[in-house]
């Protein structure tokens, strides 16, 4: 879809002022909400998706506004422009992990505290017994001081009264996803959340984060090899590798 245009007014009340981001779901815009005087993200879904789309949009709303955590972005509102689902969060002014890693020399000491933050934010999360399932460096925000905000909860899930989601498709990002999220059906627990920090420990302890696939799609080797671990983790000093291991375990259950 072509975007939206800066000084369009969404729904009567959000007033747009250029595109901040693009995924694969939607155009994230910066906006600025006439009612409360305030400026605000507003991510529109690239389909018309009607009410299908919105229905999905209020689910994770729903999951998003039983966490009470300031490492969590907060979702304020929803609704449809055009017959596509909106939804309206925290403005977040800040660089994703991903781009702020890449251009930062990290020490070590700044890798912990940002681990502490975003094992914080995760506890909090399973805590209002939902699990995020797509945990990467794109989907949480650097701030100073080594502070994060986990974002995009569009995987998100429920756990149920047994403490797992019954998982019938596969989802996610390849290269930070656990070993059961290749596995169908599979009750996906918090483990795949705790499976995906020690991905991003890896990643953010190396700058990298390679697998044995060669020239074959990421996807498709994983599939056949789910439980294998990346080969970074073996360039690792022997502490560090001893203390994500127990994060990497193939069988959560074990």
């Amino acid at each position: 879809m072509s975007h939206q245009a800066s000084g369009e007014l969404i729904n009567n009340r959000y007033l747009l002022n250029g595109v901040s981001g693009r995924g694969g779901w939607g155009i994230t815009y910066r906006a600025h909400d006439l009612t409360l005087g305030i400026d605000v993200a507003l991510k529109m879904s690239r389909g018309h998706e009607g009410a299908r789309g919105l229905n999905s949009l209020i689910d994770e709303l729903a999951l998003v506004q039983r966490i009470n955590h300031s490492g969590v972005v907060r979702y304020l509102d929803y609704g449809l422009h055009d017959n596509r689902p909106v939804l309206i969060m925290e403005l977040l002014e800040a660089p994703s992990l991903f781009k702020y890693a890449s251009v930062t020399d990290l020490s070590t000491n700044e890798v912990v505290k940002i681990l502490v933050k975003l094992c914080d934010a995760v506890s909090a999360i399973h805590a209002a017994q939902v699990i995020h399932c797509d945990l990467k460096p794109q989907n949480l925000i650097s701030r100073s001081n080594q502070r994060l905000k986990v974002i995009d909860f569009g995987l998100s899930r429920a756990l149920n009264e047994a403490g797992h989601y019954p998982m019938n498709f596969i989802a996610g990002t390849p290269l930070y996803m656990a070993p059961e999220q290749f596995k169908v059906p599979s009750k996906l627990t918090p483990a795949v959340d705790v499976y995906s920090i020690a991905l991003i420990s890896i990643w953010l302890l190396t700058g990298e984060l390679e697998w044995a696939c060669g020239t074959q799609s990421l996807l498709k080797w994983r599939l056949k090899h789910p439980d294998q671990l990346p080969t970074t983790y073996d360039t690792l000093p022997t502490p560090l590798r001893r203390a994500l291991k127990p994060a990497l375990v193939a069988d959560p259950t074990q």
